[in-house]
């Protein structure tokens, strides 16, 4: 354990263990507003039960007077360099207690990157933390856009022009023409089809040959075997996925993975968490998404998000119905300890790697 001095008050900074539960269950009670208890067992799932944990590269605790002041997240994770594996660290979110903010802890927290010893990725952040990040010389590589698809013209419009327009009949047309170009621009003829789309009850070996099959076929790829699919989407207590994978001849081709978020103003959010297909098969994609949109219908679904990086499967996705949604600060990948990878070049281009919603945190909250 380090010992550090922060404004005359000692501090200690350590990698978190299952002995320290009870102190960031203490430090969520000072620090977190919203659902305590889904929070906890949300850390408790990612800090203990990654299959790829690692002790040394475990979520970094700062404790002051013996109690946790905060945290910066790190998820250690197998990755995938034209087919060859190989150890790296997700990074996470950054809370510290209001108590001990604008003293410089989150600084620390990140510095202590610098001595993990091993190359750091890290997505899905906010602009405070995406401000340090870049301060303390995390290297921007790249920015990216979401694939967006609306299904509830109505709900959405309504939500954007409750604000700016008072006239019913206004609305009402407005509506009308809305209803009428959404209609037209994505009905799409439905090709014959060639391949089975089954539910997924749990990731079995087949997924582990298929992914080690394809993995380098996607320059960089984050592990995507049976154990962190069952690790991210079955068996995580704290959400619900659906899962499906499509067929060939009954051989395995892809896969995708749905969620679905309630927001503010009664608006139901569908989330395609992550897919993988063969890029040999990228017509089974088109199956896969008429699942999707079956299944986000069913459930009431007003639109709904993606992000998948590469160029061929946005483009499929695009002819069924996606849009590219506006570029945002925080849409971007970050990285660092380049010099740690297996090619300190390839790893700087954004456009050589594989990424979903579901790579590191953002759907495991």
């Amino acid at each position: 354990m380090d010992k550090v001095q922060n404004n005359s008050a000692p501090i200690h900074i350590k990698r978190y263990g299952n002995e320290d539960l009870r102190l960031v269950k203490e430090f969520y009670e000072r620090s977190y507003q919203g659902d305590l208890n889904r929070k906890i067992v949300a850390f408790r799932w990612m800090a203990e039960n990654n299959p790829f944990i690692d002790q040394g590269n475990n979520y970094v605790l700062v404790l002051k007077d013996g109690k946790v002041v905060g945290y910066c997240g790190s998820m250690p994770m197998r990755f995938y360099l034209n087919g060859q594996p190989f150890m790296a660290i997700f990074g996470q979110e950054i809370l510290v207690d209001p108590s001990v903010r604008k003293q410089g802890l989150a600084t620390t927290l990140l510095r202590e990157i610098k001595y993990s010893n091993c190359f750091w990725i890290s997505l899905w952040f906010n602009e405070n933390v995406l401000s340090i990040l870049q301060k303390e010389g995390k290297l921007n590589i790249g920015y990216f856009r979401p694939l967006k698809k609306i299904f509830k013209i109505e709900s959405l419009f309504r939500v954007e022009l409750k604000e700016r327009i008072k006239n019913r009949i206004i609305e009402n047309i407005l509506l009308k023409l809305a209803r009428r170009y959404h209609r037209l621009r994505h009905e799409k003829k439905r090709e014959k089809e060639q391949y089975d789309v089954e539910g997924v009850e749990t990731f079995d070996s087949r997924y582990d040959e298929f992914f080690l099959k394809v993995a380098g076929k996607f320059k960089l790829i984050s592990d995507r075997t049976s154990q962190t699919l069952n690790w991210k989407y079955i068996d995580i207590p704290h959400r619900q996925f659906r899962a499906f994978c499509v067929l060939k001849n009954r051989n395995l081709v892809g896969y995708i993975i749905l969620g679905i978020e309630h927001q503010e103003d009664n608006i139901t959010k569908g989330i395609i968490a992550d897919l993988l297909i063969a890029p040999e098969e990228v017509e089974g994609l088109k199956s896969l998404l008429r699942i999707s949109d079956r299944f986000f219908i069913e459930n009431g679904v007003d639109f709904s998000v993606c992000h998948v990086s590469f160029p061929i499967f946005r483009s499929v996705m695009r002819k069924q119905g996606y849009y590219e949604g506006k570029q945002v600060k925080c849409d971007c990948l970050l990285i660092y300890n380049e010099k740690l990878s297996p090619n300190p070049e390839i790893v700087k281009d954004i456009k050589k790697w594989y990424f979903t919603y579901g790579d590191s945190d953002y759907t495991m909250w």
